[in-house]
Parts: C-alpha cells; sequence; structure tokens
C-alpha cells in the first residue's frame, strides 16, 4: 500500500510514549522492532538519505499504480529481495523525523542513539544536497518532497503548501541538530527560517479554503510541531510557531 514509513513512526511514537510511562519491556520490543523496519526503508533503496515509501517482496501483490505516475513500483533492492515504492512524498519524512525524534528522547540506549543520528544525518544531508527537494531515482524531485521556497518557479507556484512545507523542514532541521548535534543543521534551519522567511511562512500553514481543506495535512503539521517546540528555545522563533498553532486551531 502507501506511507508504511509514516504509519510506522506513529506506532513507534505510541509505544515509545507507553515505555515512558509504564517501563513496560514489551512496548519497548515492539517499539524497537518497529524502528527496525523503519530504518530498513532508507537502507533498501541503496540511496543514502532516500526512503521508500513502503515495500513488498517481489511476488507479493501491491496497490495499483497511478497513471500519471506508472512507474512507481520499478525499484528492487541490490540483493533482489525486495521492490520499493518510490516518489517518496513529504509524508513519510515528516514520519521518519518524528518517529526517530520520539524514540531518541525516549526509549533509546547510546548504541541506538547512534544507529538513529546515522540515520537521520543521511537523511538531512540528502535533502540539503538536493536543495531542498527530495531527489527520486532518476534525479528529479519526487511529486510531494519539496521544500525549496527560495527557486523562483516554487516560490511563485507552490505557496500554497508553502506554510507546511516550510513547518517541516524547519522541524526536520531541528530535529537533525538536537539528535546530531552538528551546526550545519541549525545554521541551515536559521538560514531558512529567518533569510528565506520560513518561519514566518509557518504562520498560515493551516489551508482553510473550502474544497482544499485536507485533514491529513493537520497530521503532518502537528507531527512537525512536537519536535519542533520541545527543541526550539528562541524566544522570537517560538513566536511564530505559536501564532502558527494557534491560528491552526481556528
Amino acid at each position: 500500500s502507501d506511507n508504511d514509513g509514516l504509519w510506522t513512526a506513529m506506532y513507534i511514537a505510541a509505544e515509545c510514549y507507553r515505555y515512558a510511562v509504564t517501563k513496560d519491556p514489551e512496548a519497548k520490543r515492539f517499539a524497537r522492532d518497529s524502528l527496525e523496519a523503519l530504518m530498513f526503508l532508507e537502507s533498501v533503496t541503496g540511496i543514502p538519505g532516500l526512503m521508500a515509501r513502503t515495500i513488498a517482496k517481489p511476488d507479493e501483490p501491491h496497490d495499483s499504480v497511478l497513471k500519471t505516475r506508472p512507474r512507481q513500483w520499478d525499484n528492487f533492492s541490490a540483493d533482489g529481495n525486495w521492490r520499493w515504492k518510490g516518489d517518496t512524498s513529504s509524508d513519510e519524512v515528516v514520519g521518519h523525523y518524528y518517529g526517530y525524534s520520539v524514540y531518541f528522547d525516549l526509549c533509546a540506549d547510546e548504541s541506538e542513539k547512534e544507529e538513529i543520528r546515522d540515520k537521520v544525518r543521511r537523511i538531512t544531508d540528502y535533502i540539503i544536497a538536493g536543495n531542498y527537494f527530495l531527489l527520486d531515482v532518476n534525479g528529479k524531485p519526487t511529486t510531494y518532497g519539496i521544500w525549496n521556497f527560495f527557486d523562483p518557479w516554487y516560490r511563485r507556484f507552490m505557496f500554497w503548501n508553502r506554510g507546511l512545507n516550510s513547518l517541516e523542514i524547519l522541524s526536520h532541521l531541528k530535529t537533525a541538530y538536537h539528535i546530531t548535534g552538528d551546526e550545519k543543521y541549525q545554521r541551515a534551519y536559521l538560514d531558512l527560517a529567518l533569510n528565506h522567511d520560513y518561519a514566518k511562512f509557518t504562520v498560515n500553514q493551516k489551508i482553510n479554503i473550502p474544497g482544499f481543506i485536507n485533514h491529513s495535512d493537520d497530521e503532518l503539521a502537528f507531527l512537525s510541531y512536537y519536535p519542533l517546540l520541545k527543541y526550539e528555545k528562541d524566544k522570537e522563533l517560538l513566536k511564530f510557531y505559536h501564532q502558527s498553532i494557534i491560528q491552526a486551531g481556528k
């Protein structure tokens, strides 16, 4: 089907919250098993930093392919044991950062933290190297893997999802900085937030136009707010994010 990483990450977070409260080893085991599945979505592609939308055995049935994007399932792992779905969306990326951040903070021991650091570095470096596009196997941006709003074309024509995607990438970069401690992610975060107005863009991330309201976007927004509001301490930036979340609730 679709978006395995997003749904798996939400399950990981739920079990991490259960573990944090109860210390039930079953919760930790369930979270760890699903963490391995989440990490495998990045490993299976053979492209460091690019995660699959979902995976299947080569002979397993899989969801019908959209006529507009007919080759999503034409990808196989290097060993030929897995078929994986491409054209990875921002939904998947949001799920990975959310799931990794919650596990890192609530469940991870030192060896697991290093595993998560490695994955987060790979994904974040891949996005930055792609000029804030998620590049597919063909080297072109995926349909919804777009966080570049300083490119003139995208700044002009992609304004309708500029607020949400700005919120996403700021959350991702802040999460990467929190997990790795690497200052380059903080510098990239501040560059987008301040020099390219991404912090301001977040204020109007919620689309309330009849016919264009998409409640799955609400899900992506709140999974992005969660780590961003946990990790950001700057009062001036928080003014934008608090205004954004209040606006989203209206």
